[in-house]
C-alpha cells in the first residue's frame, strides 16, 4: 500500500509531506503484521538524507505525523511560547513525546530547529495580535512575545519577516 499524507497544523497551514508505503504479510485469511516504511517529502533539490533513524526513536510516518500535528496544537492552544524560559524538556514533559521526538519531527520533518521553531511561533503570534498588546514601544512588544533580549527580538523577526521589527509595527505603537 503506498500513500502520500500531508500534515496540517490546526490552522490549517501545511506543515510536512510524507510518502510511505504499509508492507502487509498475511497468512491464512489474517494480518500477521505490518510495517511502515515513510520519509518526509522532499524536493529534488534538497539533498540532505536523515541523519537520525526514524526507527530508532519510535517514530513511524504516521507517528511523526500526529507528533507534528500534536505540537502544533498545543503551541496554538496554550501559548508555550510566550515563556520566555520555555525549552525543550518543558516541551517534551507537556506533549508526552520525548525530547529525541521533538527534535527529531522539527529537523527533520520541518527543517528548523527547536529554537527556530519557537521564534517563529513568537514572532507569528506578535504580527497576529499586535493590536491588542498592551505595548508602549520595542521593549514591551518584544517582552509580550516571549522574548528574553532585544536583541534576539531582532534577529528572529528579521529571519521570519525579512523586515525589521520598526518597519511592520510602524505607526502602530505609540
Amino acid at each position: 500500500l503506498q500513500y502520500s499524507e500531508t500534515i496540517r497544523s490546526a490552522s490549517g497551514n501545511d506543515l510536512l509531506q510524507i510518502r510511505a508505503c504499509d508492507v502487509v504479510r498475511v497468512r491464512r485469511a489474517l494480518i500477521i503484521e505490518i510495517q511502515e516504511y515513510a520519509l518526509p517529502a522532499r524536493s529534488p533539490s534538497d539533498s540532505v538524507a536523515p541523519t537520525q533513524s526514524a526507527e530508532k526513536i519510535g517514530l513511524t510516518a504516521r507517528a511523526l505525523g500526529y507528533l507534528l500535528d500534536d505540537l502544533a496544537t498545543y503551541f496554538e492552544r496554550d501559548r508555550p511560547f510566550l515563556r520566555p524560559d520555555l525549552n525543550l524538556q518543558d516541551v517534551a514533559n507537556a506533549t508526552g513525546y520525548s525530547r529525541n521526538q521533538i527534535s527529531f519531527a522539527l529537523n527533520q520533518g520541518l527543517q528548523t530547529t527547536f529554537y527556530a521553531f519557537i521564534h517563529r511561533a513568537r514572532i507569528d503570534y506578535l504580527m497576529r495580535h499586535y493590536q491588542t498588546l498592551p505595548a508602549q514601544g520595542m521593549a514591551q512588544v518584544c517582552k509580550a512575545g516571549g522574548f528574553r533580549s532585544m536583541s534576539t527580538f531582532y534577529a528572529a523577526f528579521r529571519a521570519v519577516t525579512g523586515r525589521r521589527p520598526k518597519d511592520y509595527f510602524n505607526g502602530q505603537l505609540k
